[in-house]
């Protein structure tokens, strides 16, 4: 799972770079991107394969797997609070757009580093072993999502993928 953890860690730099940009211009813009991007891969990778792996992982203490189950929680949280700004913001409501979209990227952040520390940096973690399966997997999110529009959005190209991060399935574009 080693590969896994460093790709979601490099899109949680990409997340944090998209917050950053943001302008009064182009928030809603970046919200949008933002939300497409966490929700059809970000999170998509974390609850449908690492998480699921982790907690039916043996070796897992019972403190880690309640932070799994907590921080796998606050995706249903953000993906609400994401369809609500959508909501409002076709029901013309931009004043609740304007007090809660800045609550969603605090949240988000706030939630990616709390991955960071109590998740992606224990050791138990790390023993979970590699798998082609577990690879495949997150490559089809990928090429759901689309493999160039991925590889924009993180900033990264096929070769950093197969040989920096050593993952065992090329993209197939």
């Amino acid at each position: 799972m080693r590969n896994i953890i460093e790709m979601l860690k490099i899109e949680h730099l990409a997340i944090k770079k998209s917050s950053n940009s943001i302008t009064p211009e182009n928030r809603y813009d970046t919200f949008l991107g933002l939300k497409d991007f966490v929700f059809n891969v970000h999170a998509m990778t974390e609850d449908m394969i690492f998480f699921p792996r982790m907690l039916a992982y043996l070796r897992m203490p019972d403190d880690l797997q309640e932070s799994i189950k907590r921080i796998s929680a606050d995706h249903k949280l953000l993906e609400t609070l994401a369809l609500n700004l959508i909501k409002w913001k076709s029901q013309g409501r931009d004043d609740l757009i304007d007090t809660r979209i800045e609550l969603f990227f605090e949240t988000l952040l706030e939630h990616n580093q709390k991955e960071e520390t109590e998740i992606f940096n224990r050791e138990e973690v790390y023993e979970y072993p590699e798998s082609y399966e577990v690879n495949s997997e997150v490559w089809d999110i990928v090429r759901r999502y689309g493999v160039a529009r991925y590889e924009k959005y993180v900033g990264v190209s096929d070769d950093f993928l197969i040989n920096a991060l050593k993952l065992s399935t090329p993209f197939v574009k």
